[in-house]
């Protein structure tokens, strides 16, 4: 019969083949442009990774400290890039312009967004006051 920790572990990779999938899902949802899917996804996602880090715990509880510290590393880093992940398609919803093709570009858009984005549209609008004051001043 499987110890507690032993189901903990079947069970945390049971979620982790879970997200996977829900992880595909949405970047599939993304490609279809379809909001209600995605968001729905990305609150499934939510749910189980909510689920992953309490078994992380459990199991974490479970584990001698000299005991797997590979395994403890690799949990760590897997629930770190879902993490990242999931806040990448938050933002991608807040934002549907982006899509999660550009999901790498994200961190870019988000801490330049300001900068970037105003030196883009300004130039043909600073021209375009001044041609329109310039037409303006010339036909009063």
């Amino acid at each position: 019969m499987p110890t507690t920790k032993e189901k903990l572990l079947g069970q945390r990779l049971g979620l982790k083949n879970i997200i996977d999938r829900f992880v595909s899902k949405i970047e599939e949802a993304s490609d279809e442009d379809d909001d209600i899917q995605f968001q729905a996804l990305i609150e499934k996602l939510e749910e189980k990774v909510a689920c992953l880090l309490v078994h992380n715990d459990k199991i974490l509880s479970l584990t001698d400290a000299d005991a797997a510290p590979e395994d403890m590393v690799e949990a760590e880093e897997y629930t770190f890039d879902v993490e990242v992940k999931l806040r990448r398609y938050k933002q991608r919803l807040q934002r549907p312009n982006i899509g999660i093709t550009d999901a790498a570009d994200l961190l870019s858009h988000a801490s330049g967004s300001g900068s970037q984005q105003a030196s883009g549209p300004l130039p043909p609008s600073n021209q375009r006051r001044v041609n329109t004051n310039s037409s303006n001043d010339s036909g009063q």
